[in-house]
This record gives C-alpha cells, sequence and structure tokens, in this order.
C-alpha cells in the first residue's frame, strides 16, 4: 500500500490525534521544566512509571508515563518519530482508532521492561539480603546499604513514547511496509519493512547484551510487537 503524507507542510493539517499527541507531549515537557524551576515541583516523580515497589509508585503512572520525556532531545526524537508514522496509521485506521492503538502499544509495552527491571531488582534485594547475613557489616554500613538499593528502587523509572511509537512502527511496517524511506544524513533508501527489521535486531541485541544506555530497550521490542498484533488483529476484523 502506498502512503501520502496528510500535509507536507502544514502541521495544521495533521490528522487530529496525530497532531494533539505531538502538543500535548510538548506542553508537559515545558511545564515540567517550568514546574521543576519556579516551584521545585519534580514531576517525573508523579507521571513517570515506577517499580511498585518504589515508593514514587502510582497506578496512574500506567499511562502518564507515556507522555514524560527526560530531555529535549528524548521528546524531539519521539515526536519526529509519531509525526512521519503516526500520521499513517491514523489515516489507515481513522482517529479514534489510532489512539486506542497508540495508548495499547504504550501499555503492552511496559510488561517485558517490568520484567527486566523487576528481575534485577529483585537480585539487587537478595544481594543486600546476602550481605545483612553474614553479620559482619556495622549497623551503618547497614544502614548505607540499604539505603542505597531503596535509592536504586526509587530511580528505576519508565518515561517516554518510545514504547508506543515502536508500536506505530510496526503498526505502519505491517501496513506500507514496502513503502521506500531515506536515511538520515545518508543518501540511500530503503523498504520500511527492512528499516524495522534493522530497529527490532539492534534493540534487541542491546537489551540481551545487557548494554546499560537508560534505554528501555524490551519496551521498544514490546511496542512493536503490540502494534503488529494489534494491526493484524484490526485487518483480520475488517475482512470479516
Amino acid at each position: 500500500m502506498n502512503f501520502r503524507p496528510h500535509s507536507p507542510f502544514g502541521f495544521s493539517n495533521l490528522p487530529p490525534v496525530t497532531k494533539n499527541l505531538i502538543i500535548i507531549n510538548f506542553l508537559l515537557f515545558f511545564f515540567t521544566a517550568l514546574l521543576q524551576k519556579a516551584q521545585s515541583i519534580n514531576l517525573y516523580d508523579y507521571l513517570s512509571l515506577h517499580h511498585h515497589l518504589s515508593s514514587n509508585f502510582k497506578p496512574h503512572q500506567v499511562v502518564t508515563y507515556i507522555f514524560m520525556h527526560a530531555n529535549l532531545g528524548h521528546i524531539i526524537s519521539n515526536m519526529i518519530g509519531v509525526l512521519v508514522f503516526g500520521q499513517m496509521l491514523e489515516i489507515y485506521l481513522g482517529s479514534k482508532r489510532f489512539l486506542i492503538f497508540y495508548l495499547v502499544c504504550g501499555l503492552g509495552c511496559i510488561i517485558p521492561q517490568y520484567i527486566m527491571t523487576h528481575l534485577e531488582i529483585m537480585n539487587l534485594l537478595d544481594y543486600k539480603n546476602s550481605l545483612l547475613a553474614t553479620g559482619e557489616l556495622d549497623a551503618t554500613s547497614k544502614a548505607q546499604l540499604i539505603e542505597q538499593v531503596y535509592f536504586q528502587i526509587n530511580n528505576s523509572k519508565l518515561l517516554g513514547a518510545s514504547g508506543a511509537l515502536f508500536g506505530i512502527l510496526g503498526g505502519a511496517t505491517y501496513v506500507y511496509g514496502n513503502m521506500e524511506m531515506g536515511m538520515l544524513f545518508l543518501p540511500i533508501r530503503i523498504k520500511l519493512k527492512y528499516l524495522t527489521t534493522i530497529y527490532m535486531l539492534s534493540e534487541l541485541f542491546a537489551g540481551v547484551s545487557g548494554v546499560k544506555d537508560g534505554v528501555a530497550h524490551y519496551a521498544h521490542i514490546g511496542g512493536l510487537i503490540v502494534g503488529l498484533v494489534f494491526i493484524m488483529f484490526f485487518k483480520h476484523k475488517s475482512y470479516n
């Protein structure tokens, strides 16, 4: 299937959900920075997704984390992806289904990332307990160890639209896989299905190899899989 951008030169004429998602993300990003600077209120503690053992965890974070971003580069790269690929799927699915699609991908990508984070935290707690069980630590060392462990737990958080974006990428690839895309800074073009495969393999390699770069690689993989499953289900239902 071929795709022509809804409005290549006019942001205001983008499909409504794609346009408003970008606006909401940027407004929240700048509001978060302003509030932190003016009132010393850290919205990352309230709206990013924390592990359930963290004192900062709240149930609403499973949704709000999708709209939080760590820095300007983080939000710009994600919103460019939403701009490029979001309008493809919104035109294909319709605005209502696309919004549901976006949120479902954002929720679904939590699962693999949470499992890996939970395993890391359990290993950390086991390590703490094994040291305490030796009886070789004095009271001060015990207190410092416990504080360090729970500091790491409280600061283990997920934020950003990347998982939902990878879901969009997966859905767009299923529908427009043979469409050729330009490569940034390179004078070549590549079919979307091959580009997505490269992204998927690189995320899988980074996750399996344990690269500690602050990127939620398993969330990206989970989002892409959820996006593919969702779009395949929708396409199947549309023919029945």
